[in-house]
């Protein structure tokens, strides 16, 4: 049994199996809202192996058509964006998410960051508690760029990267803007992939962009 993904033009994008050499088939699919694991039923017959990654989890029907309920966990890169009030690189409880910054999810096809074949998959904005979520589509070396939010009046830096616990560090190199590549296996999320920013002071009190697809050039006023 084969569960595809398209995207959203109905193209391929990757392919999950499991089963075994007789007969399985799905009846329902559907996606969990809290958890977003993929959630099949159907039935089978002798022995299936339910594990589409490199383990095995057997299950031998009794007789007849068995049901099966599979839960298969999806691909996904998420984490957070925060203000770091103390600059330690770490996120404390008691610091806010920054919301509207913008998560650059990029794929690197060789392993090597920054030539031609890298790719952008997605742009994804910080909620209002600094999160961010993407569903990568196979597995793959991706890496995040973070782009700060805009418009606000304040100016951000990057805080300092790879602190310590790397459940509650900043990833993102501060000269760079982006972290370092992360190869995802298959059903693992890439989880806590986050970014600390240090508010600094600015002196723009607005900026508005003007002019067409030619030269623009500004003039005394």
């Amino acid at each position: 049994m084969f569960i595809s993904r398209l995207n959203s033009a109905g193209r391929f994008i990757s392919a999950r199996r499991t089963g075994g050499t007789s007969t399985e088939g799905f009846n329902a699919i559907a996606i969990h809202p809290t958890t977003h694991q993929l959630v099949v039923v159907g039935g089978f017959q002798g022995t299936a192996d339910f594990d589409p990654g490199p383990g095995v989890v057997n299950k031998t029907f009794v007789g007849g058509d068995d049901i099966f309920i599979l839960g298969l966990r999806q691909n996904e890169l998420s984490g957070r964006v925060w203000n770091d009030l103390d600059s330690d690189g770490l996120y404390d409880a008691e610091e806010p998410g920054i919301e509207n910054a913008l998560a650059e999810i990029l794929v690197s096809f060789n392993g090597t960051i920054g030539d031609s074949d890298d790719r952008v998959l997605a742009t994804v904005a910080t909620n209002g508690d600094g999160d961010y979520r993407f569903v990568t589509p196979h597995e793959a070396a991706y890496y995040v760029r973070i782009l700060p939010p805009s418009g606000s009046g304040r100016g951000y830096q990057f805080t300092v990267a790879d602190a310590g616990n790397d459940a509650l560090d900043s990833d993102v190199q501060p000269t760079l803007g982006r972290t370092n590549l992360y190869n995802q296996t298959p059903g693992v999320p890439l989880a806590n992939v986050s970014a600390g920013l240090r508010e600094v002071d600015s002196d723009l009190a607005f900026a508005f962009g003007l002019g067409g697809g030619g030269i623009s050039r500004g003039a005394r006023f």
